[in-house]
């Protein structure tokens, strides 16, 4: 803390007289010390011990200059004098709340809009003696400024100011929810700094790292993640106990006496208002923070009514077909509480006007002939390069024979697709890629084949040194029926050049999805998402696909594809989030049916990725299809997916009915299945053991 930069109070009779670590040079140079040293910096003033309101104004100049200088700065309290009882300033007048709200308002006019101000709300003047008092106080801050109520613990006392006690993080959450925000837990580090943590913590020793530890506690806005539940992790994991509630007492814990009074002390406040109860933990747990799906602490309310700018978007897009732009896509995946549920009814509206009751699937087999690859996608922990032998298995690489018995298996059990796709094998051609074909349908002259992504069509092509759209027109005059529209991971080369540094660039990667659309060759889409990207590049994703879509009109679905963490080598370097959070994957599905609706109109929720059930409930919120029963699954089940070795139909159809939908299975391209396969598919035959070279 800066406090002043007032040299007139070190003078005798002043508040920091005597007093050489007060002494304002010192702290700026402390302050700037930081800057250069890139560590990011808490300060602010302290309002009401003997100060002017130029010298408060002349103390934020000061820090205003120091944070355009190095732009470590990232939080400032502005904190209100609290007479002490024994101290010399014991009857020194405590400012009224005007003047808190005027230095925050000052505060906030220097600073920015960018800048966190925060404001105890413990010592909030003029309570007036009851909580409607207190949260009056609360309210006129928020009015005036602040967006940051600084830590409030439900497990220590504020020992500076023992005598204010913190209040319960229910009442300050519906003081702030009456102002139509939302109360939300951040870690030390404020979310620009965890998005940008590799700037300001240290990375040095990968998953151990402090920039790691970050990570690992964050979301896709920096927030805290509050919550266990990750794609591909079976169950919620999710505490049962609301956060901020206590356990209730137990034999295997008890709080000392010495505690007991101290957290009756603290109680003996304000009428109406008290510190958080003692906490009385079970042994070997650990009490914690609790997000609900909407984005919510457990047990705290939000405003009762979504914000204006998420009504006109939903409104604007169900009423007059408005196209989002890339800003109001990011302002859609901010959603939290009120505005979470605007946007996830909208988009079940959206979904109900576009696809009706039916939700869609088809019986499909993944076909990954090779887990070998001359590339090294930081995400990617399927493939094996000469650097990762002993790593995740042996590599492998199927004989044609063996593509072709898989693929006449899946053809007697029902299926009338195959998915293939595998890693760049430094032996592979555009020779070979026709090779694979040729077996698939040796196996099934009649099974669609879906195959090979646009990395695999780009590398096979340079091979041959033919165009792009000649080799194409070569696989579709083979026998390719589609493209899976996979290696687009994120269409923004920012994160790309972090998640897949020598993989194809946005453009390059669009340039072939369109010369696939050129030849007649339809596509599918995907965005994989939660790992080192923020939400403006899901947006430019999604963006990017539409505008795409709006030329071509050769995609046939949006597939979400949440990053799954657990072997992924860019997570065990401590460079990557623990996945979406569950509300992030809600909210790519919802937002993504607003903001493709009459380009993409087929949303597709992965199974493999969310669990069946999860899946399932995605229907509720803008889906409309389950994707593949998929037999045999190794690219998630890699990275450490428990899903994935096959949802057959007659569980598939079951799980759709349940939730009130009509199934309907489907070919790769949305069109009915032969009579024949669908009745083959149901309680087929247990598939035979793999064969692996």
């Amino acid at each position: 803390m800066l406090e002043s930069a007032s040299a007139r109070l070190l003078e005798p009779g002043g508040p920091h007289h005597e007093c050489p670590d007060k002494e304002p040079a010192a702290r700026l140079a402390t302050i700037e010390a930081a800057g250069l040293a890139g560590v990011p910096y808490t300060s602010g003033l302290l309002i009401g011990i003997g100060e002017t309101r130029l010298e408060r104004l002349q103390a934020l100049l000061a820090l205003h200059s120091l944070h355009c200088t190095y732009g470590h700065i990232q939080e400032l309290i502005i904190q209100n004098f609290a007479a002490k009882k024994g101290t010399a300033m014991e009857h020194h007048p405590e400012p009224p709340l005007e003047e808190l709200q005027w230095t925050i308002a000052m505060a906030r006019l220097i600073f920015g809009s960018t800048m966190n101000i925060q404001a105890p709300p413990n010592l909030t003047p003029g309570q007036g003696g009851s909580i409607c008092g207190l949260e009056a106080g609360w309210r006129a801050l928020l009015d005036a400024g602040i967006n940051d109520w600084g830590g409030v613990s439900p497990l220590t006392r504020d020992y500076v100011n023992p005598e204010k006690p913190w209040p319960h993080v229910e009442s300050l959450a519906a003081a702030t929810a009456a102002t139509g925000k939302v109360l939300l837990p951040r870690l030390t580090v404020y979310p620009e700094v965890v998005t940008n943590i590799h700037r300001w913590a240290d990375s040095s020793k990968g998953k151990h790292s402090p920039a790691a530890a970050v990570l690992r506690l964050a979301d896709s806005h920096g927030l805290v993640r509050g919550s266990t539940w990750c794609p591909g992790l079976v169950g919620d994991n999710t505490p049962a106990a609301p956060a901020l509630v206590p356990e209730p007492p137990s034999d295997n814990f008890a709080v000392p006496e010495a505690r007991q009074q101290e957290l009756q002390a603290q109680s003996a406040g304000v009428p109406g208002v008290r510190s958080m109860p003692a906490p009385r933990l079970k042994r070997q747990r650990a009490w914690s923070v609790s997000m609900g799906e909407d984005g919510l602490l457990e047990g705290c309310p939000g405003p009762s009514e979504a914000s204006g700018t998420v009504q006109r978007l939903v409104t604007s897009v169900l009423e007059q077909a408005h196209t989002l732009t890339e800003d109001e896509v990011v302002e859609l995946f901010e959603a939290r509480g009120a505005d979470f549920h605007n946007v996830c009814q909208a988009a079940d509206l959206l979904r109900q006007r576009t696809c009706g009751d039916k939700v869609t699937y088809t019986v499909n087999r993944n076909i990954n002939y090779t887990n070998r690859c001359i590339y090294a996608c930081q995400f990617c922990a399927f493939s094996k390069g000469k650097i990762a032998e002993d790593l995740r298995g042996p590599s492998y690489l199927l004989s044609m024979a063996e593509i072709t018995r898989r693929t006449a298996e899946a053809w007697d059990r029902g299926a009338t697709e195959v998915c293939m796709q595998g890693g760049i094998h430094p032996d592979f051609t555009g020779d070979t890629y026709l090779k694979i074909l040729e077996a698939a349908k040796e196996g099934a002259a009649d099974m669609h084949v879906h195959a090979f992504s646009p990395l695999e069509v780009s590398q096979g092509a340079s091979t041959l040194g033919q165009s792009v759209s000649s080799y194409l027109a070569s696989l579709r005059n083979a026998g390719l029926g589609s493209l899976p529209g996979t290696a687009a991971e994120i269409l923004d080369d920012e994160v790309r050049q972090e998640l897949c540094p020598d993989k194809l660039r946005t453009q390059e990667w669009l340039d072939v999805v369109e010369a696939a659309h050129g030849v007649g060759l339809r596509t599918s889409s995907t965005i994989m998402f939660g790992h080192c990207d923020p939400t403006r590049s899901w947006a430019r994703h999604i963006l990017a696909l539409r505008d795409l879509q709006a030329r071509t009109r050769g995609i046939t679905e949006f597939v979400p594809l949440p990053f799954v963490h657990m072997e992924a080598p860019i997570y065990l370097k401590g460079r990557a989030r623990r996945g979406p959070t569950l509300r992030e994957c809600i909210l790519m599905h919802a937002v993504a049916r607003l903001a493709l609706t009459g380009y993409i109109d087929n949303v597709q929720a992965s199974w493999i990725k969310m669990g069946p059930e999860r899946a399932i409930q995605l229907m509720n919120v803008g889906c409309n299809d389950m994707g593949g029963s998929i037999m045999n699954e190794t690219i998630s089940k890699a990275a450490g997916a428990s899903h994935g070795q096959e949802l057959p139909p007659e569980k598939m159809e079951a799980l759709i009915e349940a939730a009130g939908r009509r199934p309907q299975q489907r070919t790769c391209i949305y069109e009915h299945p032969p009579l024949g396969q669908r009745e083959k598919s149901f309680f087929a035959a247990p598939l035979a053991p793999l064969v692996m070279s």
